[in-house]
């Protein structure tokens, strides 16, 4: 049984997952997520979570540079926030359901405005996410809206 020396990490495995990213090269990601908030550490939050759940994730600062990386990044979902500077995230929702229509959109806000809710499930968003969040919570959102895209 290997035994830790004191001040040393165990080796990671071979093959499995890695920080960044979150999936080797080894293995195939479960699907692409591109992540849209104003907020840095949501960003990186979220990147590295769904990274550890085996997405591939790419983040935008707001709904304009989103738009710009999705024909790039080919994301399988996006998660997208409302209240963001250039482009809101309503606006962002508009233009990906009419030039995107197989995107799943689920959204990702601290706003619990019912209201607002509903408005984004009837424009198109398939799933509604209130922060905080719970690391479950999320990938229930994520698994949901990527089975609803087939």
């Amino acid at each position: 049984m290997d035994q830790l020396r004191p001040g040393r990490r165990p080796a990671r495995p071979r093959g499995g997952v890695r920080p960044g990213n979150g999936v080797s090269s080894s293995l195939r990601p479960l699907g692409r997520v591109l992540v849209v908030d104003d907020e840095p550490l949501v960003r990186s939050m979220l990147q590295n979570i769904l990274g550890m759940l085996g997405y591939d994730v790419k983040q935008a600062g707001d709904g304009a540079h989103a738009l710009t990386l999705v024909p790039v990044f080919e994301p399988d979902l996006v998660l997208l926030d409302l209240h963001m500077p250039v482009m809101s995230g309503l606006e962002a929702l508009d233009h990906l359901r009419r030039d995107y229509p197989a995107i799943p959109v689920v959204i990702v806000t601290g706003d619990t405005d019912e209201q607002l809710a509903q408005r984004t499930l009837r424009g198109g968003a398939v799933g509604y996410v209130v922060k905080p969040f719970t690391v479950d919570r999320l990938s229930q959102a994520v698994t949901i809206a990527l089975r609803a895209k087939g």
